[in-house]
């Protein structure tokens, strides 16, 4: 017989006392806390457990897989370093396809647009929020092959982010199947994992049920339990970890503030370097582009009707970009096809198509 069960049925019969039930206990986990004088069935004990051997009793005896991460779900952040579901490795063929840009603001977008507007102002009225829209990998890729130091700082602060999303996704989870299970039997649980009130007389009749027999340990009773309700996991926490993503998880906030700096100093790049400039006059064309509506590159466009001397004309033309300070434009017929022309050529160009 159990030296600890046998103990507990005799304080319930008032043949020992508490002191002998706590000393009793070889596994260090009952306390007899509050005798109850009138009915000591009902005297008040603790169950207190070493988290690790609380997970055990419910992992089947033939593995025990997630060792680590459930480890990481019931400590402190300051437990495990780096990277647990994705690394800067994945994040970065994210880059590369167009995925980076979904999460970055409204204010760093407009960073971003401002950037390409010195630089690559055919790509800057693109949609920069739909990750398969047209022209985001051309972007994506521009970014990185100009300021690859700063593209990699964005990426690791994605990765940073996302994946302690995922982690706190996962110790939500994990806590879920953990916690709050011993319930239904009579045990009240005060900290998950670790700290456990019921009673004399519940312990006795879980005991009796789970079928262990009185030589058994309240860890095998309490493991039987478990099993017996179907309560065990088993469950491989690395498979499918994308599911522990929830948006409430993810710091947009703090990882914004992260980008905004990575595209600072991007912008400070632009402005002190030698080329700023021949920049700033690509944007400043672009803006006249845009107050006339011709912001949209690689479209074909109608000349102006009433600027071709009163005669129609199927001619048309498209814009294929600004460089150093000039318009490229294309005509679709005509004597000239392509040719780069400042702002007032190029209103020339627009409303007397017929003297080029």
């Amino acid at each position: 017989m159990s030296v600890l069960y046998e103990t507990l049925v005799e304080f319930a019969n008032g043949e020992t006392t508490a002191n002998r039930v706590n000393f009793f206990d070889s596994e260090g986990i009952v306390r007899v806390t509050r005798v109850n004088e009138k009915n000591l069935g009902k005297s008040l004990v603790y169950l207190n457990f070493d988290y690790e051997d609380y997970i055990k009793l419910f992992i089947p005896d033939d593995g025990y897989n997630n060792t680590y991460l459930i480890n990481v779900a019931f400590s402190n952040s300051g437990y495990y370093g780096g990277h647990i579901f994705i690394d800067s490795y994945t994040v970065d063929n994210d880059w590369d396809e167009g995925y980076g840009l979904q999460f970055f603001n409204d204010e760093n977008l407009g960073k971003v647009k401002e950037i390409l507007t010195f630089l690559r102002p055919e790509l800057s009225d693109s949609d920069l929020r739909d990750a398969s829209g047209e022209n985001i990998v051309e972007i994506s890729n521009f970014l990185r092959q100009e300021f690859d130091d700063e593209i990699d700082g964005i990426i690791y602060e994605y990765t940073d982010y996302y994946d302690s999303a995922l982690v706190e996704g996962m110790k939500q989870y994990v806590k879920e199947r953990f916690c709050g299970k011993l319930m239904n039997f009579g045990i009240i649980e005060k900290r998950c994992g670790s700290v456990y009130m019921t009673t004399v007389s519940t312990l006795i009749s879980l005991w009796d049920k789970s079928g262990v027999g009185e030589d058994g340990t309240l860890t095998e009773v309490l493991k039987t339990i478990i099993e017996q309700n179907d309560l065990q996991f088993d469950e491989d926490l690395f498979e499918d970890y994308y599911s522990f993503y929830d948006s409430k998880n993810f710091d947009d906030e703090g990882y914004n503030r992260g980008i905004g700096r990575q595209l600072d100093k991007i912008l400070n790049k632009i402005e002190e370097g030698d080329n700023f400039e021949k920049y700033k006059k690509n944007a400043d064309l672009y803006e006249k582009l845009s107050k006339l509506k011709y912001n949209k590159f690689n479209r074909w466009y109608e000349f102006p009707k009433q600027k071709s001397f009163g005669e129609e004309s199927d001619d048309r033309f498209k814009i294929v970009g600004i460089k150093d300070g000039k318009i490229h434009v294309q005509r679709q017929d005509g004597p000239t096809t392509n040719e780069f022309l400042d702002y007032e050529n190029f209103l020339n160009f627009l409303y007397h198509p017929e003297l080029f």
